[in-house]
């Protein structure tokens, strides 16, 4: 995403259809874990979903949802 002023970004997978354990993360690079900017991992204690709020500066922006676990299936909306 690109923003072209400053913006909080408020992001979540804590929905009934998310049945995936996720991991959100934002970062300025795509590819390139060394530019993350922001990381969640789970909502709490038996809730595997993610909820993520950061805030961003003018430039350009990738969230990237992940399954938890190498070889994970689920939904994740």
């Amino acid at each position: 995403m690109t923003v072209d002023h400053p913006v909080t970004l408020d992001a979540t997978t804590d929905v009934l259809a998310t049945t995936l354990d996720t991991v959100l993360y934002v970062r300025s690079a795509c590819q390139d874990p060394t530019s993350e900017l922001a990381c969640a991992d789970d909502v709490g204690a038996g809730n595997p979903r993610s909820h993520l709020t950061v805030a961003l500066q003018p430039g350009t922006y990738y969230l990237i949802v992940d399954g938890r676990n190498v070889g994970s299936a689920g939904a994740s909306t």
